[in-house]
């Protein structure tokens, strides 16, 4: 994620990387041996059983008196066993090394991984573009209004998303916000004007293509909006998209 974005909404891409084994343990079906029971401890949640013993054989006599064992003293036990030697146990079908990597969320001022779902529903539906803009090299990357239901100082930060990504991909971007394209505007002033700050990528009139369309009784009307060298609009656009703001300020 561009370092603007990243302030603006508050989170950043990580990689989170989990490493450990995984083992495959059969059902128990009949009586256990003593290693079985490592086996039934690794697979089960130990707190939620409830384990008794007794000296009699309870298939002969299942009124035979029980004593209970503690979850404490059952893992206990197990721990003493599992470290005398590696079990034997058959219930273990096989174990395997395992790596995965993929990319998470993480929430900069609380410092810990989030989720999707426990942000607001702009950033989470935001994260696909910004994943394809850092992680494609070619191609090209169709989004539907990135700009919904984000702050307008984060869609300002989407036009620099699109921008200033080296060696990204060509976007493609249906869009009705005015801050997403003024901020396009701007760097293309800005490069013309030598006004870029340092470490902007400068971006020219040549590398943005705007363009409008609009529904007709002939059918759909599609026209480009030229941009000049210095980042303003050479022809006026059609239905006063951008004439709103002046007419509620002026």
């Amino acid at each position: 994620m561009t370092t603007t974005l990243t302030q603006r909404v508050g989170y950043k891409l990580v990689y989170e990387v989990e490493q450990g084994e995984s083992r495959y343990i059969s059902l128990p079906t009949g009586s256990l041996e003593a290693d079985d029971f490592v086996a039934l401890s690794d697979m089960v949640d130990v707190g939620k059983l409830e384990i008794t013993f007794s000296t009699e054989d309870l298939d002969v006599n299942p009124e035979a008196e029980e004593t209970p064992v503690s979850t404490d003293a059952f893992m206990s036990a197990m721990s003493v066993i599992s470290s005398a030697s590696e079990t034997t146990s058959g219930l273990y079908l096989d174990k395997a090394d395992f790596k995965r990597k993929h990319i998470a969320l993480w929430d900069i001022g609380n410092n810990l991984a989030v989720s999707a779902s426990e942000i607001g529903v702009g950033v989470s539906q935001l994260m696909p573009l910004v994943v394809a803009a850092n992680t494609r090299q070619k191609g090209l990357v169709a989004c539907e209004q990135p700009e919904l239901h984000v702050h307008p100082r984060v869609q300002v930060a989407i036009g620099d998303l699109l921008t200033q990504i080296e060696n990204g991909p060509s976007s493609l971007i249906e869009t009705h916000s005015e801050h997403l394209i003024l901020r396009i505007l701007r760097r293309i002033r800005q490069t013309t004007g030598s006004g870029l700050s340092k470490g902007l990528k400068a971006v020219k009139p040549a590398d943005v293509s705007i363009v409008h369309l609009s529904a007709s009784e002939e059918g759909l009307q599609v026209k480009r909006i030229g941009i000049s060298e210095d980042g303003d609009l050479v022809d006026d656009w059609p239905m006063g998209f951008f004439d709103e703001r002046d007419d509620e300020l002026f």
